[in-house]
């Protein structure tokens, strides 16, 4: 799957034969608050094969590059002494080289829980890597990692050009992951687990949207989402999801559906997921968000052809219509602000008096619209 980036899209088409798009993004719940209690175990077990280890599954980070080096970011907890390696290789196996290999790193027993750790990536000036891997070294341990970044360096070797996060719940060669949700008696009401993948912001509903995971309980259990303007307190508008029914009767790695009920303007920066049932364990994996794009709205803008370009833009914003009916376009900014209207226009907008960013654009022709996405630079 190719990277998702909402700040630089291509010059936009709009016509009859296009279909509804979807884009998917990859929270990491791993934040929690009020009382929640999360746990993510990477163990490397006696018997399991020399080779095992876990395989990053947000493929939405490839490819990766580091011309100017870079590191890996963690947090970690152990009962026991250990030592963890990251391994970025050219593709997965079998096609793998080359590859980059990091020192391995100590975790100490005698650190406190959630102490934070670092590895640097040495400098490789052209390869790109698409397959990210971390192998614990020392068997029978269980490892805790969590909020775990892999940061690209600048040409000076030490400012963060980039930092993306890997969803390393991939096992092979019989090692063994394990991710526990728990909402304990005693935590707050309003405790959860908050998205630390930032780079999935903002999020944009206009034509609704899904979540979708997998998950095991032991006990029937009920799980809801929940997506905010901003992090509290700023939170309103929002979108909170149905909840969804985990029924300790289905096989282990269920998978499980909710709507989105999204708003064509309005964006979010705060991805929230909730357990609704105390002190039940609630495995949850393979999160993916999907939002529905209108790419046509056609019935949106009728059966006419659109084109609106360049994309990004600066100055001057055109369109080619396939008819002689004018559009009426009214530019939002990423807080669902408007920022700018016109009428009747024909085949072309000034935009110079935008700052540089995103935006949304809305085009209405007759009872048709379309909204899309224009990056101002």
């Amino acid at each position: 799957m190719k990277k998702i980036t909402l700040l630089l899209i291509a010059m936009l088409t709009v016509s009859v034969t296009m279909a509804q798009q979807k884009t998917t993004y990859f929270p990491i719940y791993d934040g929690t608050f009020g009382g929640a209690t999360y746990s993510q175990k990477f163990t490397f077990p006696t018997g399991a094969e020399t080779w095992a280890g876990f395989a990053n599954n947000n493929t939405s980070i490839y490819p990766l590059s580091f011309p100017n080096g870079g590191e890996v970011k963690f947090k970690a907890t152990v009962t026991a002494d250990a030592e963890v390696f990251f391994k970025f290789e050219r593709l997965p196996h079998p096609d793998v080289d080359p590859a980059i290999i990091t020192a391995n790193v100590s975790l100490l027993a005698s650190n406190a829980a959630g102490t934070e750790y670092s590895v640097t990536i040495p400098t490789h000036a052209t390869q790109t890597y698409s397959s990210a891997l971390v192998y614990v070294v020392t068997r029978g341990v269980d490892v805790t990692l969590s909020e775990i970044k892999i940061i690209t360096f600048d040409t000076d070797g030490t400012t963060v050009l980039n930092t993306d996060s890997p969803v390393y719940d991939g096992t092979f060669g019989g090692a063994t992951y394990a991710q526990t949700y728990n909402f304990p008696t005693g935590a707050e009401t309003w405790a959860g687990f908050a998205n630390n993948n930032t780079s999935i912001y903002p999020l944009w509903f206009p034509e609704q949207g899904t979540v979708s995971f997998k998950a095991t309980v032991s006990a029937d259990a009920e799980v809801y989402f929940r997506f905010e303007k901003n992090p509290h307190p700023d939170v309103d508008p929002a979108i909170v999801t149905s909840n969804v029914s985990l029924l300790a009767a289905n096989p282990a790695g269920t998978e499980y559906t909710v709507d989105v009920l999204g708003h064509n303007t309005n964006t979010y920066r705060s991805a929230i997921m909730y357990v609704v049932t105390r002190d039940v364990d609630v495995s949850i994996f393979e999160v993916s968000i999907t939002a529905n794009k209108p790419v046509a709205g056609l019935d949106d803008i009728a059966a006419n052809a659109v084109k609106m370009y360049p994309n990004p833009a600066s100055d001057v914003l055109k369109f080619s219509l396939a008819s002689n009916q004018a559009l009426d376009v009214a530019v939002y900014d990423m807080l669902g602000k408007q920022v700018l209207r016109a009428n009747a226009v024909q085949s072309q907008l000034n935009i110079s008096s935008l700052n540089p960013g995103m935006y949304f654009v809305n085009m209405k022709q007759g009872s048709n619209s379309s909204t899309q996405k224009l990056l101002v630079n």
